[in-house]
């Protein structure tokens, strides 16, 4: 599988942070051989902003790709992003 080595956290609004606490958004995306994050769609969401954010934080993933035979492969992933304070 691949490694993540870092994965921000999404820039919620304080007034979007606070509505909508405890609740999570879900993307499907694959981490690519390339080491980009591509075809990142929202399988479930909040609100059309928080979902741009989630997106946003999605593409700035860093990991290392996952290996099969010693080559570099993509994998699809689900990613969740929690509201918290």
């Amino acid at each position: 599988p691949a490694k993540m080595r870092a994965k921000p956290d999404p820039r919620f609004s304080k007034s979007e942070r606070e509505r909508h606490r405890g609740e999570k958004i879900t993307l499907r995306a694959t981490l690519c051989g390339s080491g980009k994050v591509t075809d990142i769609i929202v399988t479930d969401g909040l609100t059309a902003a928080m979902d741009a954010a989630a997106i946003e934080a999605a593409r700035l993933i860093q990991f290392t790709p996952a290996e099969k035979d010693g080559k570099k492969i993509s994998r699809p992933v689900t990613l969740k992003y929690f509201v918290k304070d």
